[in-house]
């Protein structure tokens, strides 16, 4: 027979982080205490669905000062909620719901009626987030208990510089399950200005029709100045490119461009951290990428998610999305210098 989940979410706060985020799942219905802080939390989490109020799922009443003989009372009260919400999702075969409630409702229940067990100190939780449990009919005729499965974990926000939509294919597929990725399209090496473009819109095309589990990728644009790319290069035009065993000064001034403005605009904008797409390529090295991105790291006091995307078969994992997603693939990094 199977189980059914409700998702414990607590009610107040600012929560638009964790909305931004996808950290909530999605659900067949939505149940919330019938107190004001409740209904504008499901409101703001689940815009779009019915709210089902529950009266046994209000508050423990503090205003009153009840005594502690009362205790059992509320308790009790608590376990009839969780009734009714069982019962209505048993009759309406919804298997995945919501119940936004009060902290002290759900420490009272959890504390209560799941296993494995633990203090009530243990559940407490920050508004907004939430814990998951499990109910089956047979665990709850058996003498009200239910399986505490976990609480949801809020995920860290990582601002993912993208080089083009092929390269952040693969390497959003192995974040995205740990972060809660922005993607930071941030190329003003990249000419023509048509060509920038392309790669731009395709990001974009990429970001709308890729499936990312419950999370979605949003995206920001950097500046695209090629005079800023010019500068940065002065003098270093006639370099080669970098390629495999081959370091090239002028496509290390490139990185240093886009990171650091990749590890400014994180630490602006509040992210936990910052990686790079630009280790996938096999042209690419990270051990001459990293350093830069820890460098701006420190400078600006954010975290840089060291990675070689390339390794663990990234690279042609990128190249079996591309052919899925029918990707464009460009011939060329970016600048002229490259294309010629």
């Amino acid at each position: 027979m199977r189980n059914y989940e409700i998702f414990f979410i607590r009610d107040g706060g600012d929560i638009n982080n964790l909305i931004k985020q996808g950290y909530h799942p999605n659900v067949g219905r939505v149940y919330t205490s019938p107190q004001k802080s409740c209904i504008e939390t499901a409101g703001l989490i689940y815009p779009h669905h019915e709210l089902y109020k529950v009266e046994n799922l209000r508050e423990y009443d503090f205003e009153r000062m009840q005594p502690k003989s009362e205790t059992p009372v509320f308790t009790q009260r608590c376990v009839k909620g969780i009734e009714e919400i069982f019962a209505d999702m048993s009759r309406a075969g919804i298997y995945k719901a919501a119940a936004v409630t009060h902290l002290g409702v759900i420490v009272t229940l959890l504390a209560g009626c799941g296993i494995p067990k633990a203090p009530p100190t243990d559940f407490e939780i920050e508004p907004g987030e939430a814990w998951l449990i499990s109910m089956s009919a047979y665990l709850w005729q058996k003498g009200n208990v239910f399986e505490i499965v976990g609480k949801l974990i809020k995920k860290p926000r990582l601002l993912l510089h993208s080089c083009c939509a092929p390269c952040s294919s693969a390497v959003l597929e192995r974040l995205c399950p740990d972060y809660d990725v922005t993607v930071f399209f941030y190329n003003p090496n990249v000419q023509p200005q048509s060509e920038y473009q392309k790669r731009l819109e395709e990001q974009k095309r990429f970001l709308e029709v890729a499936d990312f589990g419950e999370s979605t990728v949003e995206l920001i644009e950097g500046e695209y100045s090629t005079e800023k790319f010019k500068s940065a290069i002065r003098g270093l035009e006639h370099l080669p490119e970098e390629s495999k065993g081959k370091n090239s000064q002028r496509c290390e001034m490139c990185y240093r461009l886009r990171l650091e403005e990749t590890a400014r605009t994180a630490a602006e904008e509040g992210f936990d951290c910052f990686a790079s797409t630009l280790t996938l390529s096999s042209k690419k090295k990270a051990s001459v990428i990293n350093p830069i991105a820890e460098e701006f790291a420190a400078k600006y006091d954010v975290e840089a998610v060291l990675e070689d995307f390339k390794k663990k078969d990234g690279y042609n994992r990128s190249v079996e999305l591309c052919n899925e997603y029918g990707l464009y693939r460009q011939n060329y990094c970016g600048c002229k210098e490259a294309d010629s």
